[in-house]
């Protein structure tokens, strides 16, 4: 019964260690397929977190371009309203200038009318005083010329009453 009995007993731990070499490399296995699976997942949050920091960072690049186009065209609207606003300036000032020079040319020919005017009345004036005083002369010089012909003949006419008084006596 000895022999066949402790045949038994090393079977049986034979058994026993398999199955616990079996239960190991199960667990081994399981093990590497925990490892494995906690490693893919820990790879595709990493690839996730890549992802989500790339989409945000592109988002912002875009938001970035965005606010620049914005305020590039912003400025270039405010670059055009001044230009056109200078521009209108210019516009009203040459208009002005132009409105000075042609009433400043109407005020110099009006004056230079007026003094031509003026110049002609005083011509005129002086014309009709000269012919006055010419006509006034005239007739002073044929009153003298009158009275010294009425004075000769008095004379004359006395001489010759005298002289025939005389001849009478």
């Amino acid at each position: 019964m000895g022999p066949v009995g402790s045949g038994i007993d090393i079977t049986g731990k034979a058994i026993v260690k398999v199955v616990e070499l079996i239960i190991i490399i199960i667990i081994i296995i399981i093990i590497i397929i925990i490892i494995i699976i906690i490693i893919i997942i820990i790879i595709i949050i990493i690839i996730i977190i890549i992802i989500i920091i790339i989409i945000i960072i592109i988002i912002i690049i875009i938001i970035i371009i965005i606010i620049i186009i914005i305020i590039i065209i912003i400025i270039i609207i405010i670059i055009i309203i001044i230009i056109i606003i200078i521009i209108i300036i210019i516009i009203i000032i040459i208009i002005i200038i132009i409105i000075i020079i042609i009433i400043i040319i109407i005020i110099i020919i009006i004056i230079i009318i007026i003094i031509i005017i003026i110049i002609i009345i005083i011509i005129i004036i002086i014309i009709i005083i000269i012919i006055i005083i010419i006509i006034i002369i005239i007739i002073i010089i044929i009153i003298i010329i009158i009275i010294i012909i009425i004075i000769i003949i008095i004379i004359i006419i006395i001489i010759i009453i005298t002289i025939h008084l005389v001849h009478h006596r």
